[in-house]
Parts: structure tokens; sequence; C-alpha cells
């Protein structure tokens, strides 16, 4: 299992509700951009997508539930009980691209204690890998 910070704003276009509602996480800027289209490739069934808004904003966590290698959609199972809320502390500057893999699982780690209050469930030991 891996983790992904991904975006939801395009320019002008905030696309949060549009994903949530729907299910699912777009690349933005298409294949044109070949870099955010290999990274959307190589989101596997399973993985973690952390969806993140303006600033320090956490919008969803989600998994990944299908990817077409398309360069652009994945189809994602977001936490519907999830209660959106500002990361304290560490910014997420240094995760500014569409789509990010994670690295550091203390960072990781930091999200997603912050983020169990907000799911309603038992998944956040699933999110982290825990039994």
């Amino acid at each position: 299992m891996r983790y992904f910070l991904v975006r939801s704003i395009f320019g002008s276009d905030n696309m949060e509700e549009t994903f949530l509602k729907e299910g699912r996480w777009e690349n933005g800027y298409g294949e044109s951009n070949y870099s955010f289209a290999r990274s959307v490739n190589s989101v596997q069934e399973g993985d973690v997508l952390i969806m993140a808004g303006r600033g320090k904003m956490i919008i969803s966590i989600g998994t990944c539930t299908d990817n077409p290698k398309d360069g652009r959609h994945l189809s994602v199972d977001w936490y519907p009980d999830f209660k959106e809320f500002e990361k304290e502390g560490t910014s997420l500057r240094g995760y500014r691209s569409t789509i990010q893999g994670m690295h550091g699982i203390s960072f990781i780690e930091e999200i997603i204690a912050e983020a169990e209050n907000k799911i309603k469930t038992s998944e956040t030991f699933y999110l982290l890998g825990k039994p």
C-alpha cells in the first residue's frame, strides 16, 4: 500500500465536491503533463489518496478502487464520514504537485492521526496497514 497526496483545484476550478460525489479523482492537467500522467498510472488498487485543498486543508482520504491507466482518471472510495480539517504544524508545501507519492511514514501517520477522529469507523488502522 502506498500513499499519494492529490490536489483538487486546477486553476480556478475547485473539483472537491465533484470528486467526492462521483467517487473519483482526475488529473486536471491531462496527458499533456507526462510526469503527472506517469504518477497517475502508477497508482494501484488499494493505494491511499489524501485529497488536499488550498493551503493546509485535508479534504478527504480514500482508497483507489480502479485505475484505467489512461494517465488521468482514478476511481476512489472516499470515506463518507470524513470531516475536512486544516493540517497543523508541518506545511504541505513539499507536496504541491497535482499528484505526488508521499514519503516519510511519520508525516503520513501525522495526517492519519489528525484525521482519526474525523472518520467514524475503524478504517484508520487499515490506512496505516495495521490489523
